[in-house]
């Protein structure tokens, strides 16, 4: 150290093993962190694109070579996050349908709708199923005045209850000319009694669409519509150019229970399509049949039971499809006289045609294939539930008119087609939520590539600024960023719900705030850690407790520790005669005394806020206003010398009685610009001081013996104490290594001094005044009367000095300076 030039002592350094580099903005590598989070979502959201292709092909069992090759991991693996991306985004979208009712599945549904359960409580009352064709026609002779009547049932085979099957056993037993039966065909056929009901009761039959061709390459079922394909600019089309989910097989009910429907009988498919995980999220209103592997022409797209039930209940006679303006080629439609290109399905229509005229009744806004969303979660308590023993009771006569009517079989322990599994609700809640939103017009688009460009934009926009924010605001302000993030992902998504009927995914962005959140704050932590670890590392012994925690606390108070200019104080103190007193002892002794001293006169340094910068044997280096801000730096350390003084006393009686000879102490103080920085080899280093300021404050220690003073000050140092402390000036002084003179002063004590003390002050300091001016005999004079009131070593020194003058006068030039050497 440059304040220890020539200062013959051991020195002992207190000093710690810093990290290899400190990082020069602490929020650099956590920002790089949470940005690289950011980047690394919005990747994978451009992943979960790029890689999730439409579910083309229904539910299949076969392994055809036509049918579509199966997804690679990597693609499979994305499909299955994309699904789950997509079911997060449902359950946000299910709270922020607007004007909910507080239920559980929000509103109730229209009241246009009922559904017939035969569901537990039907099965124990009325017996187990299947349940005889007589009483489903019973149920059904209900439904005669219904709008429409939606079968979800799939009833494959012939009902063996019927009567005329069992026409050979009533002859053994009764004789053919004994038996008397009705000539009734619906008497004797169950079945055809119950198809007399489906065709009176305006009845949409149910179908299941598989991805197997039907055995004997039967067709799927005639419709009982018109339908019709348009561009937006009016072309016509061919439906099978739609860009539609592909059918190629059917399963159905017993073709004798269309008897008396005929061809013109309505039929819908009753399948869901769940994603990947599980969820049923959007409902295709329209799916293409392939039995032939040929060009589908316009006869073969067919409708789902809810869209058909909705045409049959508002009179309609055919559709319209609104195509793209552009195709895709899907090549998995590709075959020997298709060449694969599918125009998407923009809107879909029922329309009313009349010779010469076509009129509108409802336009369906649906996704590239046909698809609309399923709206809130087909939850039964939102829907009126009729349980069907109650009908074939003779319960709720007149209660179906004028109704859409879904009748189905929903008991959990049958395993019916649309039976509950799994904890969901039955499918045909599905359908009836899908004819709810039609009937409503409540239409919530969702478009992949618009859904995508959103996800990414407030993917990155939301990361980014919870990444900077939490970066340059620390974590308080990026904890309320990320909450905001979140609230108007949560707002924004409601508004174009509710207002543009737009489901826009937020989760992912959601996603990406939390990660970079939770990710970039603990690599804050982690640097702030160690940054911490280094903090009490280096400085656990050297400074107080209050100066530790806030340093722990405001760690980028390190960026200084490298080293800056800064208005400082610095004290060194040392024992007058150590070395002769060391002799005298042994090492073990020396050891204790040492640690008997030192130990309080840290402490004293610590409680005034100074740091303690190194002992060497005996002496004690600590400094002000570094590495935190003390803006009474000069106070705390003239108290911390007259502590030191004080504990000196206290400490002294201890040694008097282990025989130690009376000691005394010495303190330099010195104020100014001083470098504090941490310093040393690569490999050890120290948070000290340097500069000139610091070399004075080392002489001033060294001229307390000259001087027989306690605390030597510089006049920088006197000038920033004040009023508050009392001092002695003492010498006008030119220190080795210096050439500009210090003026220098004994610090005496805090507060005001009692009148003795005051007179006495300023006796001398009128004395040091006639010094400074040449007037030598006034000085010697008043000196002398000083020197009689109370004697002290300075006085007498200076009257030494004065008599060498009055004998040699100095020369002229003389500014009252007086040379001292290393003391």
């Amino acid at each position: 150290m440059a304040a220890m030039n020539g200062a013959k002592r051991n020195s002992t350094t207190v000093t710690a093993r810093r990290p290899r580099r400190l990082p020069d903005r602490k929020a650099l590598a956590p920002l790089v962190v949470g940005l690289a989070i950011t980047l690394l979502t919005g990747a994978f959201n451009a992943c979960m694109h790029a890689y999730r292709a439409p579910a083309l092909f229904v539910a299949s069992d076969s392994t055809d070579e036509d049918q579509a090759a199966e997804p690679g991991f990597l693609s499979a693996w994305l499909t299955v996050a994309s699904d789950a991306v997509r079911a997060l985004d449902d359950l946000a979208a299910e709270f922020m349908f607007p004007a909910t009712d507080g239920a559980r599945g929000g509103p109730r549904a229209s009241d246009d709708i009922v559904v017939v359960a035969i569901d537990g409580a039907s099965l124990r009352q009325a017996g187990a199923w299947p349940w005889s064709r007589r009483d489903i026609a019973r149920i059904m002779a209900h439904f005669r005045g219904a709008r429409a009547v939606g079968f979800h049932l799939i009833l494959p085979d012939a009902d063996r209850t019927s009567l005329k099957n069992y026409l050979s056993v009533f002859a053994e037993l009764y004789g053919a000319d004994g038996l008397a039966l009705p000539d009734d065909p619906e008497f004797m056929d169950n079945d055809l009694l119950l198809a007399r009901e489906i065709a009176d009761a305006r009845t949409v039959m149910g179908v299941y669409l598989t991805g197997d061709p039907s055995p004997g390459g039967a067709g799927i079922f005639s419709p009982a519509f018109k339908l019709a394909a348009r561009l937006a600019d009016g072309k016509d089309m061919n439906p099978g150019q739609a860009l539609l989910k592909l059918a190629r097989g059917v399963v159905s009910s017993l073709p004798a229970l269309r008897t008396f429907s005929g061809k013109a009988a309505a039929e819908g498919f009753i399948n869901l399509f769940p994603d990947s995980i599980g969820v049923v999220r959007t409902a295709p209103l329209f799916v293409a049949g392939d039995t032939d592997q040929s060009r589908p022409g316009p006869d073969a797209v067919y409708p789902s039971l809810p869209l058909e039930m909705l045409r049959v209940g508002m009179g309609a006679d055919g559709y319209e499809l609104r195509l793209a303006g552009e195709g895709t080629l899907v090549r998995e439609f590709a075959v020997a006289d298709d060449d694969g290109v599918r125009f998407p399905v923009d809107r879909l229509s029922l329309v009313e045609n009349a010779p010469g005229s076509r009129r509108e009744l409802l336009a369906v806004p649906v996704d590239g294939m046909g698809e609309i969303l399923a709206g809130r979660r087909p939850r039964p308590e939102r829907f009126a539930v009729v349980p069907a023993w109650e009908v074939l009771r003779g319960m709720h006569a007149g209660a179906f008119d004028g109704k859409y009517v879904f009748f189905d079989l929903t008991a959990a322990d049958v395993g019916g087609v649309g039976a509950e599994s799994a904890g969901s609700p039955p499918g045909v809640f599905v359908h009836a939520a899908t004819l709810d939103a039609m009937i409503k017009r409540e239409f919530h688009r969702h478009d992949h590539q618009s859904d995508y460009l959103w996800r990414q934009f407030l993917t990155l926009a939301s990361g980014f600024a919870v990444a900077l924010v939490l970066a340059y605001g620390g974590p308080v302000a990026g904890v309320l960023t990320a909450a905001a993030v979140l609230v108007l992902l949560g707002v924004g998504n409601h508004l174009l719900l509710a207002e543009r009927d737009i489901a826009a995914g937020v989760a992912v962005p959601a996603a990406a705030a939390a990660m970079v959140l939770s990710v970039q704050s603990l690599a804050s932590y982690l640097v702030m850690g160690r940054e911490r670890r280094f903090i009490r590392t280096a400085f656990s012994l050297n400074v107080s407790p209050s100066i530790l925690a806030y340093l722990e606390t405001h760690p980028d108070r390190l960026s200084a520790i490298e080293g800056e200019q800064r208005d400082m104080t610095v004290l060194f103190s040392d024992i007058r005669g150590f070395t002769a007193i060391s002799e005298s002892m042994t090492a073990p002794d020396l050891a204790r005394f040492l640690n008997e001293y030192l130990t309080p006169m840290s402490d004293i340094v610590m409680q005034n806020l100074g740091t303690v910068d190194k002992f060497m044997g005996d002496a004690v280096m600590a400094f002000w206003n570094a590495p935190t801000d003390d803006s009474d730096h000069a106070r705390n350390a003239g108290r911390c010398a007259l502590a030191m003084q004080a504990m000196l006393g206290d400490l002294q009686r201890g040694w008097s009685e282990r025989g130690l000879p009376r000691l005394a102490i010495g303190c330099g103080i010195n104020s100014g610009p001083m470098f504090a920085g941490y310093m040393g080899s690569e490999s050890r280093k120290n948070y000290t001081v340097m500069g000139d300021n610091v070399n004075i404050a080392s002489r001033l220690e060294n001229l307390t013996k000259t001087y027989a003073a306690g605390i030597l000050i510089s006049q920088t140092t006197r000038q920033a104490l004040g009023a508050d402390f009392y001092c002695c000036v003492v010498d006008k002084v030119r220190v080795s290594g210096r050439r500009e003179p210090v003026v220098i002063s004994h610090l005496l004590g805090e507060g005001t001094p009692d009148e003795t003390v005051r007179e006495e002050i300023a006796s001398f300091e009128r004395v040091f005044e006639l010094y400074q001016e040449r007037d030598f005999e006034a000085a010697e004079s008043l000196l002398k009367e000083l020197t009689f009131i109370s004697p002290h070593p300075l006085y007498d020194m200076y009257l030494d000095r004065l008599a060498v003058y009055l004998a040699l006068p100095p020369p002229d030039g003389w500014d009252g300076t007086f040379s001292v050497g290393k003391g």
